[in-house]
């Protein structure tokens, strides 16, 4: 397992106990957003493993609009096996290198057993599955655990992430830097790696939730301001940015490129 702890979020190149170092800048990302309005649900989400219990809709919540509202009704679980208790939508996200979306920490799941959060799903040059890069928001009322984790597809088992997890929207980001094969996964800004298993894109994006069953607590799940990323380019040397060069990296002019390459030496 690869397990580091970055803290100013995938811009950052500075690792917690150790000398910060160009190798390990993560890729600039740009970013499209894809507001999660009613006609984007119907058209581009389909349901994965279960369709979730108490409908999904697209709303308005906490002063923002085009937001997805997923709902669980523990009487209405699936009869199937506990692979179906978990509840969710997924959508293609075809070449995509980075996931983003915001999650509400909901003050109403004050005592409940909660587990939500976003999946990406990485894809090797194949197309083939490779991993299930995963961050989410986890609160056991047995154990007394409550905070964020992160799937570790190359040990199969969950990992804790130390990000913090007060009751507000919480900004997610699932990173694939494919060229050092990792994932970056940051909650508000502080981000952990993982092995990318070899993946070579994120080829869906899933939004779930799960169903603990009859006698426990209806919750709701909201999920906002949805994007999806592609990995910028950036010159690697001082030659990259000449005879026009600089262009295709989307700069203005050959100082500033050069500037870039000097930076990140």
């Amino acid at each position: 397992m690869s397990k580091k702890l970055w803290t100013t979020g995938v811009a950052a190149a500075l690792v917690v106990g150790a000398v910060a170092t160009s190798a390990l800048a993560a890729p600039t990302i740009d970013y499209t957003e894809i507001p999660l309005t009613q006609a984007e649900l119907d058209a581009n989400w389909v349901v994965d493993r279960a369709v979730p219990s108490g409908g999904y809709e697209s709303v308005s919540f906490e002063g923002r609009d085009d937001v997805l509202e997923m709902r669980v009704n523990p009487d209405n679980r699936s009869t199937g096996s506990p692979f179906f208790f978990t509840e969710g939508i997924q959508r293609q996200t075809p070449g995509a290198a980075a996931l983003r979306a915001d999650l509400y920490v909901d003050p109403a799941w004050v005592g409940q057993d909660i587990r939500a959060g976003i999946w990406g799903v990485g894809h090797d040059e194949l197309g083939e599955r490779t991993a299930f890069p995963i961050i989410e928001y986890h609160q056991d009322t047995t154990s007394g655990d409550a905070g964020w984790r992160i799937w570790d597809s190359s040990i199969g088992d969950w990992v804790p992430h130390a990000g913090t997890a007060g009751h507000d929207w919480a900004t997610l980001e699932v990173v694939l830097d494919a060229e050092n094969d990792e994932f970056i996964l940051s909650v508000n800004g502080v981000a952990e790696t993982l092995t990318g298993v070899g993946s070579a894109t994120l080829g869906e994006v899933i939004f779930n939730m799960f169903n603990y069953g009859p006698g426990t607590p209806e919750y709701d799940v909201h999920f906002s301001n949805f994007a999806t990323g592609e990995v910028v380019p950036t010159p690697a040397t001082k030659d990259d940015c000449k005879k026009g060069g600089y262009a295709d990296f989307g700069f203005k002019n050959q100082g500033l490129c050069v500037a870039s390459v000097v930076s990140n030496r």
